[in-house]
């Protein structure tokens, strides 16, 4: 597997120290201004600066706060400039799950209707978002000749894993999971503080159960996340951006950190937030921030 991991590392140097970030916007939304802030410099670059840095990037990772319309814009608005840019593109989605793949295949081929598909990967029951959010997203990557893969893991097996394990579990490789479960490092500085405040913040959150299960949980699903995009890029190794919740991509936490370890490929993170929630936000927080105008929501 190593060999494999080596050559792909290797195919991914070629491709993007051949990229040509000269290509001029075609300005599709508004964001003309400087919109794109980089924590760790405190300075702000315009979208075009943006994108320019992702052409050398092997995976790009953009958030979301998933009721946000205004976070599906600015996604729609970067997957079209960047699949213009450097072509067929994977989009890897937190809200579909890699269970479902033949699915997802099916609907972006035409051979399913959009009710059929949402029937078939139980949309309502399993993410609940309204689906008009994500379907452009994956039409762009469809009509760029690109591909769309799931990468959650079905959430009350994750659940029942975590209750199983506890906290003194050694293996968790006859689950699907590679790595044993005690090499993995689940309290970077920050991380374990982070996960509380989620937890107690939401009465959804409490609902799976105490502090721990609720912990491992989170851990387990972004491990799962992390595998499916290693797979991914391991079997189509081409510039991949993941769409997934700010939660799992802040500060390098959950995904980014833990695909890292499989497998160590240029990428880089973006967050999107309104300018107060930004303002709440305290430490470290990743590379880039897209900042929504006003108030529209968190």
């Amino acid at each position: 597997m190593s060999r494999i991991f080596a050559a792909v590392i290797v195919i991914f140097s070629m491709l993007y120290s051949m990229a040509d970030p000269s290509t001029g916007l075609a300005w599709s939304m508004s964001y003309s201004r400087q919109q794109v802030y980089i924590p760790s410099k405190n300075e702000w670059l315009e979208a075009e600066d943006f994108i320019n840095r992702t052409a050398t990037k092997a995976l790009i990772f953009i958030g979301e706060v998933h009721s946000n319309p205004l976070h599906h814009e600015v996604q729609l608005f970067l997957l079209k400039e960047i699949t213009k840019r450097y072509g067929p593109i994977n989009l890897g989605m937190e809200a579909l799950g890699s269970n479902v793949q033949d699915t997802i295949n099916r609907f972006l081929e035409g051979e399913l209707s959009e009710q059929r598909f949402l029937r078939e990967t139980d949309w309502d029951r399993t993410w609940g978002f309204p689906f008009s959010f994500y379907r452009p997203l994956m039409d762009v990557v469809r009509e760029a000749g690109g591909s769309v893969f799931g990468i959650s893991p079905q959430w009350h097996q994750i659940k029942g894993l975590a209750r199983s394990l506890g906290a003194s579990a050694s293996r968790y490789t006859d689950h699907g999971f590679e790595r044993p479960f005690s090499r993995i490092t689940f309290e970077p500085r920050g991380y374990g503080a982070y996960v509380k405040r989620a937890y107690e913040s939401l009465e959804s959150h409490r609902a799976t159960g105490d502090l721990q299960q609720f912990f491992l949980s989170q851990s387990l699903r972004d491990e799962f996340m992390a595998q499916s995009i290693v797979a991914k890029l391991t079997k189509e190794p081409r510039k991949t951006i993941v769409i997934a919740g700010n939660s799992h991509i802040l500060n390098y936490w959950g995904i980014p950190r833990r695909v890292l370890h499989h497998l160590p490929l240029p990428l880089i993170t973006l967050l999107i937030y309104s300018q107060s929630h930004l303002e709440r936000l305290e430490g470290p927080i990743g590379d880039f921030v897209w900042v929504t105008d006003g108030n529209n929501g968190p």
